[in-house]
């Protein structure tokens, strides 16, 4: 992820990341929640992974949000 893509997000599409990383099991890191600021420092790939595996969590009601925070993400 870079800087831009970061700073592009809107605020529902930043807190859908935000809980990709942190909140679902197993989170990125254990017992830390990683603040937004550092998520360009994860490899895309493995961003990508993880944001796809959390596709099957989303509420109907989300997945627009969802959708532009995967389509925002991709290079």
């Amino acid at each position: 992820m870079k800087l831009e893509q970061l700073k592009s997000l809107t605020e529902d599409e930043l807190a859908m990341l935000w809980y990709c990383i942190n909140k679902i099991d197993p989170p990125v890191l254990s017992g830390v929640e990683l603040d937004p600021s550092i998520f360009v420092a994860i490899k895309h790939k493995f961003l990508m992974n993880r944001l796809l595996s959390c596709a099957q969590y989303v509420k109907d009601e989300h997945r627009t949000v969802f959708t532009g925070l995967v389509n925002k993400l991709k290079v």
